[in-house]
């Protein structure tokens, strides 16, 4: 039987260039470094400024860090 891994459950508010309000992003990661580099790979703009990053929990349901949902304006 395989053991079930727990990842860190992220917000992350991120602003770039081309976004009216910024967005949201939630993501599971191993911590919160891993989580906003993911943010930055998942955004097409080079200048990716992330507002804040807090751990709102931790979730047994993903096998890899990702972005789980995501929200933008």
């Amino acid at each position: 039987m395989s053991e079930s891994r727990s990842l860190d459950l992220f917000s992350i508010r991120a602003d770039y260039m081309g976004c009216e309000y910024g967005s949201l992003f939630i993501v599971a990661a191993n911590d919160a470094a891993e989580a906003e580099d993911i943010v930055r790979a998942q955004m097409d703009w080079t200048d990716v400024k992330i507002e804040s990053c807090h751990k709102i929990g931790t979730s047994d349901m993903y096998d890899d860090p990702m972005v789980v949902d995501q929200f933008a304006t």
